[in-house]
């Protein structure tokens, strides 16, 4: 049964990554850290972009990387791993630096992506919230590269008040291409400010309730 989900998953991923639009950012996917089987060359990739910065917080913290921010379904979004930590862990030259996108995903633009992760979700018998795209790459002479899917980087998000509940269990659902899946444990503080780590490159997630 379980082998016959991870298919139809996977199945799914494929036509997200398809049909899924991409506006200057990627569409869905990221990997399951769990796992040593990915084949993923999304480091490799690589596009010219007008570097744009904006910047964002969630929890009291400013996010360390300059980026993207454009997630309205959460109310800010942060990465807290220092910027210089980053560099050191993933080995960035002088004239590199971390580049974060934190964008929004709905079931109307990314409908296969985001019933994987309702699926997901389901397994769990877990409430769903705000679903996002985050990818986290590097600049170097102005052209945008993810960076390998390896490392931790930890994120903070801030939620929606109305998926806050006092007493409730929350983690963060991450898919990757191929269909690979984690769910990821995730702490929140009684503001509603969610930290979870984990890793470079992209990734589909979504913050689940239990």
């Amino acid at each position: 049964m379980l082998n016959r989900m991870k298919r139809v998953l996977a199945a799914s991923l494929t036509v997200a990554l398809v049909v899924a639009p991409c506006a200057g950012a990627y569409a869905a996917t990221e990997t399951n850290t769990s796992s040593s089987t990915s084949t993923s060359t999304e480091s490799t990739t690589s596009e010219s972009v007008a570097e744009v910065a904006t910047t964002s917080s969630a929890g009291g913290v400013t996010t360390s990387t300059p980026g993207v921010y454009t997630a309205k379904s959460v109310n800010g979004s942060a990465v807290a791993t220092p910027a210089a930590t980053i560099a050191s862990a993933f080995g960035l030259a002088s004239n590199e630096k971390a580049y974060t996108k934190v964008y929004d995903l709905t079931a109307k633009k990314s409908p296969a992506a985001a019933a994987v992760l309702n699926a997901v979700a389901a397994t769990q018998n877990a409430a769903v919230g705000p679903m996002i795209n985050i990818e986290f790459g590097k600049m170097t002479a102005g052209k945008y590269s993810l960076l390998p899917k390896t490392g931790a980087i930890e994120m903070r998000l801030a939620l929606p008040k109305n998926f806050v509940q006092a007493g409730a269990t929350y983690a963060v659902v991450r898919v990757s291409e191929g269909g690979l899946f984690e769910i990821i444990p995730a702490s929140v503080d009684a503001n509603g400010n969610l930290a979870f780590v984990t890793n470079g490159g992209q990734g589909a997630y979504a913050v689940i309730r239990y």
